[in-house]
């Protein structure tokens, strides 16, 4: 009950903007897919609360990430140092700084970060 994102379809796909993902990222994942019908997500930003989770976790998130053919990952807050890191060494690029104040533009399929 206190987990909330927000769902926008832009030019480029589906990107989810994320609070703090108690229920989990790959549940809030699952459930816009079940709600809008689409098979992919183009960005997910925000807090995927994984600062307590195990590597085995992490991993299976940045699996479900390549499931949802997410081009954008743009992690903060309580997704933690360790595992941002090791999201990045396994989807590459597509893993972005996402931090106060930070841009991003879904308009022209690439991402101005």
């Amino acid at each position: 009950m206190d987990d909330q994102a927000l769902c926008i379809e832009s030019q480029t796909g589906l990107v989810v903007v994320l609070g703090c993902t108690h229920s989990g990222i790959v549940n809030t994942m699952d459930y816009v897919a079940q709600l809008t019908g689409k098979p992919s997500i183009h960005a997910v930003l925000g807090a995927m609360h994984l600062a307590p989770a195990s590597e085995d976790r992490i991993t299976q998130t940045a699996a479900a990430f390549d499931r949802y053919q997410i081009q954008v990952v743009a992690p903060c807050h309580c997704t933690g140092d360790a595992p941002i890191a090791k999201l990045r060494s396994l989807l590459g690029e597509r893993v972005v700084e996402c931090f106060t104040g930070a841009s991003f533009t879904f308009c022209t399929g690439r991402v101005n970060a």
